[in-house]
């Protein structure tokens, strides 16, 4: 038996959380004088537009709204924000990606197929659309290979552009409002 030291995902997880307390939407929306959140409800000029879903958050209000979508699956998976825009009838998911050093991201990012296909399983009965995007740290921007035949080039370019091949949205440090409510002009 190994007694070397254990590593643990403790500092890439700490620092993956303060990504995404640095990035709630509902600070974002909070920041546009026309918006409002007011517990998960997003109010737009005082009219009731979406409501914030993520984590488990998603699940209480689909029991609320389908609760027969336990039937369907019989796992969980907890997006990191979710949002329902009640003007186009959407839900989206956000997947918030942070890197300091090279790890297990690689794959995580390839998962998109697999978590489209279960939200829109787990939600067929609502009659929603599912849109799927990434925030990425500005790791995912900057690393560049420093020598060899790729010298100069991104790290994480064939992922971007194998994202960008399936039309995955992938912003860097914030989500753009226009994405979330591309029908209001703001």
């Amino acid at each position: 038996m190994w007694k070397g030291k254990k590593y643990s995902g403790r500092p890439t997880m700490k620092n993956g959380l303060k990504f995404e307390n640095k990035t709630k939407l509902s600070d974002l929306l909070d920041k546009h004088p026309s918006f409002n959140v007011d517990v998960n409800k997003v109010y737009f000029n005082n009219d009731e537009v979406g409501l914030i879903v993520s984590q488990n958050k998603l699940y209480k209000w689909l029991d609320e709204v389908n609760p027969n979508w336990k039937n369907l699956t019989n796992k969980t998976l907890n997006p990191d924000e979710a949002l329902l825009n009640k003007t186009n009838n959407t839900l989206y998911i956000i997947e918030k990606k942070y890197q300091e050093t090279e790890g297990s991201v690689d794959e995580k990012l390839q998962t998109f197929h697999f978590k489209i296909w279960f939200y829109e399983k787990i939600t067929k009965d609502l009659n929603i659309n599912i849109d799927f995007a990434y925030l990425l740290s500005d790791w995912f921007f900057e690393q560049k290979y420093t020598q060899g035949w790729r010298e100069g080039t991104l790290k994480y370019q064939e992922i971007l552009d194998y994202l960008d091949l399936n039309n995955i949205n992938v912003f860097r440090k914030e989500i753009p409002l226009d994405y979330l409510f591309p029908n209001m002009n703001l």
